[in-house]
């Protein structure tokens, strides 16, 4: 129940990228070709964002539908997937975006993906602390790095994790498959800011 709450949160403030496209493509956050894949010598994939100066400017011109600050003080990031999360999409809300790193052997991103998710107001993570607060949210805390991640603990078939950073940036990771759950923690734990 709590992840469909998190999950209807995201989904219904974050439509799809092809859903709200204008007629700006060259000056779309998707177009501006801000991130790159490249492989490793392991295998992985290190994803680099550069910095976006005016990155409200460039969210808004993909999505005239919704409210978003003024501005937003941008930072480049890097971190380390394993091969088959390079494919990527967008999604948009009010006060919100992000990039979602999605399991290319999968159309479905509910399978297996990582979310770098720009909470502009904190809404998502003030209802988080909320709900754990309450008690109504169960989590394990992992503690690696000097870092705490948030691990949710409330379906056996669902596996999810939080890091909550500064800068209003939420990185999450979400998989049905257990068996990628370490994978996807030793990403979250990966996250650099440049």
């Amino acid at each position: 129940m709590k992840v469909l709450i998190f999950l209807l949160l995201i989904t219904t403030h974050a439509k799809s990228l092809a859903q709200q496209i204008i007629n700006k493509e060259d000056s779309c956050i998707t177009s501006i070709k801000s991130v790159r894949f490249n492989e490793m010598e392991n295998g992985d994939i290190k994803i680099s964002k550069d910095r976006v100066p005016d990155l409200i400017k460039y969210i808004k011109n993909c999505s005239l539908i919704y409210k978003y600050p003024e501005s937003y003080q941008d930072h480049s990031f890097e971190l380390v997937v394993p091969q088959f999360l390079k494919k990527i999409s967008y999604g948009y809300g009010d006060n919100n975006f992000y990039y979602s790193f999605n399991d290319s052997n999968n159309d479905d991103s509910l399978t297996t993906s990582i979310v770098i998710y720009y909470d502009f107001n904190d809404e998502l993570k003030n209802f988080y602390n909320s709900q754990i607060k309450k008690g109504s949210q169960k989590i394990n805390i992992i503690k690696k790095d000097g870092v705490d991640m948030y691990k949710t603990d409330y379906d056996p078939e669902k596996f999810e994790g939080k890091l909550v950073m500064n800068n209003s940036i939420i990185i999450m990771y979400y998989t049905k498959d257990e068996k990628k759950e370490d994978q996807l923690i030793k990403c979250l734990l990966s996250f650099r800011f440049k």
